[in-house]
């Protein structure tokens, strides 16, 4: 993932077995590890935003 002035790399510390759960979902939808802690990142916001009533 390329780095742009829209985005900022963010260094966390995860547990082994997370970080296997993650590794084993990324390789069956062919992404990076990454691309796969995005894509959960993301969607749990977007959902977080869609059940949240102040935003409605």
């Amino acid at each position: 993932m390329a780095i742009s002035s829209n985005n900022i790399q963010v260094y966390t510390t995860l547990s082994r077995d997370l970080v296997a759960e993650i590794d084993k979902d990324a390789k069956e939808n062919f992404r990076t590890r990454s691309q796969q802690i995005n894509m959960i990142l993301t969607e749990y916001y977007k959902t977080r935003a869609a059940n949240d009533p102040d935003t409605k």
